[in-house]
């Protein structure tokens, strides 16, 4: 009768033993993930802060981006410019009348003057 009570604390004995080693080796084994996880933590606080530093970075460029002329802007001051070199295009025409006029005169001046 107490036979089959000694198999059975042999079976026990067993698989407790059997229960510790899995234990031990769970225990082995999911160490490395602690240090991985606290590693891991660093990171990605690592990267958050780049991530904040090139947020602030993107928005200091977008800022200066809005000061600059956009497509219409410079298309419309090339619009003005052709009408700009049009007009002086046609002062210069007129500045022309107005030199060959000046220099008539003083050719008047100074053949008056000789005699």
């Amino acid at each position: 009768m107490f036979n089959w009570i000694e198999r059975f604390e042999s079976l026990l004995s067993v698989t407790a033993v059997l229960f510790a080693g899995a234990a031990f080796a769970y225990s082995w084994l999911t160490s490395g993930s602690k240090d991985n996880a606290s590693k891991i933590e660093v990171l990605e606080k690592a990267v958050e802060e780049k991530d904040t530093e090139l947020s602030t970075r993107v928005a200091a460029l977008e800022n200066r981006l809005d000061d600059y002329p956009t497509k219409e802007d410079l298309h419309e001051i090339h619009l003005q410019l052709r009408t700009l070199d049009g007009t002086i295009g046609s002062l210069s025409t007129k500045v022309e009348s107005v030199d060959r006029v000046a220099r008539r005169i003083d050719d008047y001046l100074l053949t008056q003057r000789e005699r």
